[in-house]
C-alpha cells in the first residue's frame, strides 16, 4: 500500500512482482509452522530441545538464502524486465532467519502459553512500528527499496522482542555473530554475476559456517532420522 501511495504503477510492479517471489519462501517456512504447533502441544520440551530447535531454524532460515540466486537466475534469463525488482528480492531475503524464528516459535509458543491477549498487542505493536519505519525509510531512501529495508528490520526487531519474552529460546551469542555473518556475506556473494556459482559458493560457505557454529544440533538431527530410517527398516524386515 506504501509503494501505490508513493510510486508510480511500474516501481508497484516490480515491488509486486519481488513480494511474490518472496512470498513462494514465506509460505514454506509457515508450512513448517503448521505441523510444530501440534508437536510442541503434545509433547512436553524442555529448554534444551527448544535451543536445538531455534538453532536449527536459524540455519533453515540462512540456507533459504541459496533461493534468491534461482530467483535471480529465472527473472534474468526468462523475464529481464523485471530485474530491478531483484534489488527488492534481495533485501526481503535477509529477513529468513528471523521470519522462521518468529513464526515457528514465537507465534507457537504465544498460542501455547495462552498468551494471545500480550500476542495481538504485540502485533499491533509491530504494525504501527513496521507503519513507522516505512514512513521513515520511504523518505530516507526516495526508493521502493526502502519499504523493504523497513519490513526487514520490523523483523529482526520482533525477533529481539521475542528473544526477550520467551526465555526457553534465548538467542545466544553465537547465534547473533551467524546472523550477523549471513547478512553480510549474503550482501557480499549476491553481487556475484553468475548466479549458478553464486548459488554453489553461498551454500559451501554457509554448509561450513552451519557446521561450525552449530556441529552439535546437525548431529542430532542427523542421528534421529538415521534412527528412523533404521527403526522403518527393521519393521519392514
Amino acid at each position: 500500500q506504501f509503494i501505490k501511495w508513493f510510486f508510480s504503477n511500474i516501481e508497484f510492479a516490480y515491488y509486486s512482482f519481488g513480494m511474490s517471489l518472496q512470498a513462494l519462501m514465506t509460505v514454506f517456512i509457515t508450512s513448517l509452522a503448521q505441523p510444530l504447533f501440534p508437536m510442541l502441544a503434545k509433547k512436553e520440551m524442555d529448554s534444551n530441545q527448544y535451543r536445538i530447535l531455534k538453532n536449527l531454524l536459524i540455519i533453515f532460515g540462512t540456507f533459504s538464502g541459496c533461493a534468491y540466486f534461482f530467483a535471480s537466475f529465472i527473472v534474468k534469463t526468462f523475464i529481464i524486465k523485471y530485474i530491478p525488482s531483484l534489488s527488492v528480492i534481495k533485501i526481503y531475503f535477509l529477513v529468513f532467519p528471523a521470519l522462521a524464528i518468529v513464526n515457528c516459535l514465537y507465534i507457537n509458543l504465544y498460542k501455547l502459553q495462552n498468551r494471545m491477549k500480550e500476542y495481538l498487542f504485540t502485533l499491533a505493536g509491530i504494525l504501527f512500528l513496521a507503519i513507522c519505519l516505512n514512513i521513515i525509510f520511504v523518505n530516507i531512501v526516495d526508493s521502493f527499496i526502502g519499504v523493504a529495508i523497513a519490513t526487514t528490520i520490523t523483523y529482526y526487531i520482533w525477533l529481539i522482542l521475542g528473544n526477550i519474552r520467551f526465555n526457553i529460546v534465548k538467542l545466544s551469542i553465537k547465534d547473533i555473530i551467524y546472523i550477523i555473518l549471513f547478512i553480510l556475506l549474503f550482501n557480499t556473494l549476491v553481487n556475484i554475476h553468475n548466479d549458478i556459482i553464486g548459488c554453489i559458493i553461498y551454500f559451501s560457505i554457509f554448509a561450513v559456517l552451519a557446521f561450525v557454529f552449530y556441529k552439535k544440533d546437525i548431529m542430532f538431527l542427523l542421528g534421529n532420522y538415521t534412527n528412523k530410517f533404521l527403526k522403518k527398516g527393521n519393521k519392514n524386515v
